[in-house]
């Protein structure tokens, strides 16, 4: 089974839709979807993830399931550590997260060991993430043990794409892959519909599997279609 992780276009956050450029954005993915042969379409509730799968759901002719538990972090993304300033996780320097005594810590130590979790709602919002993510799991074939790895219970060679956002995006590979969220706030980021795809095995019925991650963030859509640069939103280069 490969499932496709889709950042949302260009947003207005204000009133949580696609600006035009994103709505373009949206169009591009949903034509490099249509090679892919998608078999399902799920989205985020919120109104950015949803217009951005419309095109892929008219071009393919699915409908779109939404899933409640999907969408994406707010205030629980922000931290008050260290000056009572709301700051989020990923801004927080880079060389507090890699001090050598939080480099080691296990994924269930990271949420009780790092100031930046505490007091901002984070933990409960990332098991609500992973336990939405292992019941969405489930209903495809694929079922969470308590190693932290997938049992193929049910398993297929469909293609799924879920339109979602870049920071529960980075919670649900920090659980799929039992790496310390902290590691990833501050080295994934994904540019506007970048395609995020994995892949679970689909041969071995019965069989622990372990995902695999074979594209993060892909823009090569965007590329092909405008045939110009684009725009990291992180660091505002063109690449």
């Amino acid at each position: 089974m490969y499932i496709y992780f889709v950042r949302h276009g260009i947003p207005d956050y204000r009133t949580d839709t696609l600006l035009p450029e994103g709505v373009r954005q949206a169009e591009s993915a949903a034509r490099r979807l249509s090679y892919s042969g998608i078999d399902e379409i799920y989205s985020s509730p919120m109104g950015r993830a949803r217009e951005t799968a419309r095109p892929a759901a008219e071009l393919l002719g699915l409908p779109v399931t939404v899933l409640p538990w999907a969408y994406e972090l707010g205030e629980e993304s922000k931290t008050s550590w260290p000056d009572g300033v709301p700051t989020r996780l990923s801004k927080v320097d880079p060389l507090y997260y890699f001090a050598e005594d939080h480099r080691r810590l296990t994924v269930e130590e990271d949420f009780q060991r790092l100031e930046v979790f505490r007091n901002n709602g984070f933990k409960a919002r990332y098991d609500e993430i992973s336990e939405g993510l292992d019941e969405w799991l489930l209903t495809l074939g694929y079922r969470r043990t308590q190693e932290g790895f997938y049992l193929a219970e049910e398993p297929s060679e469909k293609h799924v794409a879920l339109f979602c956002h870049c920071a529960m995006m980075r919670v649900m590979l920090s659980h799929l892959f039992n790496i310390p969220y902290h590691v990833l706030a501050c080295t994934l980021e994904s540019n506007y519909t970048g395609i995020t795809i994995l892949y679970f095995d689909s041969a071995n019925k019965g069989k622990m599997t372990v995902p695999a991650l074979l594209t993060y963030g892909d823009v090569g859509h965007i590329h092909m279609d405008t045939k110009e640069s684009f725009q990291s939103h992180w660091t505002g280069e063109n690449f």
